[in-house]
């Protein structure tokens, strides 16, 4: 099957040059040789080299999940004997929920619904905890839909597990979910955020954390079962009874394709609210504990089998630091009988759903066990103060910027005839606060001020990243354009934002959206009857005139000139060309002849 080809002309200007600096360079361009197949947008080097692995591991994956729907919920292979008794365990100690589900899959629309206040981990009736403190759990069947999540009416609210979300074969062709090898791959780049969570099984304070980037040649030993030889051990425990659990944060960024279906697959996520998409891989009994998160979250299950438990309420700071086990590297929780929890088996296609502050653990159930996190932003209140103080403090003018003065002072000691050094009086502690206010109130209540403040730091990169990106156009030399035009000769249209613009309009490719990269817009009115407008891109903000299709730019991952005659707006203006050639020489669009 033939990947999209679309080509992101600054990466391509920097292809060879970054291939050549690594070691891997050789066996990389050889293979991109001996296979003359169209190559997927290339963006960075771990892209580049996460897309080559792509196309030999595309048939692999897919036997691979052939082989996990055999094994589905209708029983396991029988030469997996410990797995099937596993299985039977879990039935037997759920017996009462199934019943209860049964019950209820009569009476609503979903598949079912069980109160957590209602029925404790025996199936007994326990309400010795106030029925506001828990959650109800759902369960219903894909698709996942805008409409089908709405009206499940869960949404900060309460768990829900989706069976069949999405389908295998159809995430699978389209590149959806990250592969084995992308997987290893990223792990083992230092562009890439990644970390591996080991632990003995059966013992919650043996969690420990080690952070990447990773030897290619651990990655390989740990992926083959075998954690006796990989480096994840101390020199007191031979790693027998290792489980282990890798992560690797923004596979979105790395993997166009990834970023494509997260974005098609979740629209009803708002580009300031969606985070990145997290993958985790682990070996049968892999877990990271016990937790709780500040912010929503889609479990996806892209691979293998995952047992998930779900606390029964929502738990605040106080409780999450009361119950945190001392001294790990890791944040993990004491389990508790008496919060009890309901468990459910994932198998590829699954979604769970979970809001913020809800207990929850996930243990694989097979080798090769995937899950794909879709989370969301959450900014604390204390996190935007900071971010107001940050404004503040580089303010030179306006309230911000005054300093606390008291004129009257030697008035009212005259006054009094009295001096006491000692004591802060009511007078200053009032004109402290009163010049605490004025500086706060000028930005929070400007909806001007306000409005550019909070959509730059809402688009801001949660994440720091060590090397140039997006690039630029304008870094790029001719030597290097030259070497990247010897790989595809149709590369020339794209050699500058004017000239990208120009072919665009002429209905030649599109533009894409910066992997990783967080558009948004807003439009507020003004004290002179007219509307404000401004995109934000990676923190930066542009105001524009309504002429401007800033709604389109933000809104579309794929840029076309349909996208454009479409809007209401009709023609594209100058202003509107003139804004798409500085995104894209600032590296945030880029070109592509596939659209």
């Amino acid at each position: 099957m033939m990947l999209s080809n679309r080509l992101f002309a600054t990466t391509i200007i920097f292809g060879v040059y970054l291939i050549k600096v690594r070691t891997c360079s050789s066996w990389i361009l050889a293979d991109w040789k001996a296979h003359p197949i169209q190559i997927d947008r290339v963006r960075t080097l771990a892209s580049l080299k996460s897309k080559l692995h792509h196309r030999m591991s595309k048939t692999w994956t897919k036997t691979v999940l052939e082989s996990q729907r055999t094994n589905s919920v209708e029983g396991v292979e029988t030469n997996n004997i410990q797995l099937q008794n596993s299985f039977s365990s879990i039935n037997s100690e759920n017996s009462n929920v199934r019943q209860d589900k049964r019950n209820l899959e009569k009476k609503s629309d979903l598949s079912f619904v069980y109160a957590a206040s209602a029925i404790d981990d025996d199936g007994n009736n326990d309400m010795s905890t106030s029925t506001s403190d828990y959650v109800v759990v759902k369960e219903t069947r894909g698709p996942l839909t805008s409409q089908s999540f709405a009206e499940s009416d869960c949404w900060g609210n309460q768990p829900l597990l989706i069976r069949n979300a999405f389908q295998q074969d159809d995430v699978v062709d389209v590149g959806g979910w990250p592969t084995l090898e992308e997987i290893a791959e990223l792990a083992c780049d230092e562009e890439a955020e990644s970390r591996i969570i080991t632990h003995k099984e059966g013992e919650d304070t043996s969690y420990s954390l080690q952070l990447g980037p990773f030897e290619e040649d651990d990655i390989q030993t740990l992926f083959s079962g075998d954690t006796t030889n990989a480096n994840m051990h101390d020199d007191e425990d031979n790693g027998d009874n290792l489980r282990w659990t890798l992560l690797v944060n923004d596979v979105d960024r790395f993997l166009p394709s990834v970023s494509d279906w997260i974005s098609n697959s979740f629209p009803f996520l708002p580009n300031w609210r969606r985070d990145d998409g997290q993958i985790s891989i682990a070996d049968e009994g892999g877990a990271i504990g016990k937790h709780v998160d500040n912010y929503d979250v889609f479990l996806v299950q892209t691979s293998g089998m995952k047992e998930w438990s779900v606390g029964q309420h929502k738990i605040d700071l106080v409780e999450e630091d009361e119950l945190l086990l001392p001294d790990l590297d890791v944040r993990i929780l004491r389990k508790i009988e008496t919060t009890g929890t309901k468990s459910f088996v994932l198998y590829p296609g699954d979604v769970l759903y979970l809001p913020p502050r809800v207990t929850h653990e996930g243990v694989a159930l097979s080798d090769q066990c995937a899950t794909l996190s879709v989370g969301c932003r959450a900014p604390s209140a204390a996190e935007m103060m900071v971010r107001v103080a940050e404004v503040m403090s580089s303010s030179l003018t306006g309230a911000a910027a005054q300093r606390y003065e008291d004129p009257d002072m030697l008035r009212s000691l005259l006054k009094h005839n009295q001096c006491k050094q000692g004591e802060i009086t009511m007078e200053a502690k009032y004109r402290s606060k009163k010049l605490l206010q004025e500086a706060l109130s000028e930005i929070l209540d400007n909806e001007d001020k306000f409005d550019e403040w909070f959509g730059k730091i809402s688009t801001e990169s949660k994440r720091a990243r060590y090397s140039e990106y997006p690039m630029p156009l304008t870094s790029s030399s001719e030597e290097e354009y030259d070497d990247a035009i010897d790989l595809d000769k149709d590369l020339s249209v794209w050699d500058s934002p004017e000239t990208a613009v120009s072919a665009f309009l002429q209905g030649d490719g599109c533009f894409y959206q910066a992997e990783g990269i967080v558009f948004a817009y807003s439009s507020h009115p003004t004290s002179s009857n007219s509307d404000t407008h401004r995109l934000f891109v990676n923190g930066l903000c542009w105001e524009v005139s309504s002429s401007v299709q800033i709604d389109v730019i933000a809104n579309e991952r794929c840029l076309t000139l349909d996208s454009f005659l479409g809007h209401e707006n009709g023609n594209i203006c100058d202003n509107t060309r003139l804004l798409l050639e500085d995104l894209i020489t600032r590296g945030l669009l880029y070109g592509s002849h596939d659209d």
